[in-house]
């Protein structure tokens, strides 16, 4: 037991780290740690605040659906995060249900992998969830190929459209 309270401790720290004027962490890789729903609530209210965390790894954890809660309700406010991967993290259908209902709300998040937490029936109606996001390009949650976000909006701008003449050549007209 006091090993557990340790660990905690420990993960309540990074938590902690996510967050303040010197959070520079952009990768935490915690996959395959035996992180519960308790571990995960500990860096939920850091993950939320986070401005700097890009690529968040709880993949192979045991957070079950109380711990798809804690992420779902940070991805609500998180506006870094671009990489999110819950793989074979027992959160089943109805956690990965709330994960996709606070993607609904997240500006930031890109990728998803969620692996080997759903079954073959139901996928359908989580997908539908996701179309509401504009910035999300690609749900990893069945085996077989990625999501591709029919809504997904670009964030990259094009490049800047050369208005009036071609002064130096070498333009389309001159080829």
């Amino acid at each position: 037991k006091g090993e557990m309270v340790q660990a905690l401790a420990v993960i309540e720290s990074l938590g902690r780290c996510l967050v303040g004027p010197m959070s520079c962490l952009r990768v935490l890789n915690l996959s395959g740690n035996r992180i519960g729903p308790a571990g995960v609530s500990r860096i939920a209210s850091g993950l939320a605040a986070s401005k700097a965390l890009q690529v968040l790894d709880l993949s192979n954890n045991e957070l079950g659906v109380a711990g798809a809660n804690h992420v779902a309700q940070a991805l609500v406010t998180n506006k870094s995060l671009v990489t999110l991967n819950v793989n074979g993290t027992q959160i089943r259908h109805p956690g990965l249900r709330s994960i996709c209902a606070g993607l609904a709300h997240n500006t930031a998040l890109e990728v998803l992998h969620a692996r080997s937490n759903v079954g073959a029936s139901g996928p359908e109606a989580l997908l539908r969830l996701l179309h509401a996001n504009t910035t999300l390009r690609f749900a990893y949650i069945l085996d077989s190929a990625p999501w591709r976000n029919p809504n997904y909006v670009s964030k990259v701008l094009p490049p800047p459209s050369r208005v009036g003449g071609n002064a130096g050549g070498g333009g389309p007209q001159s080829r």
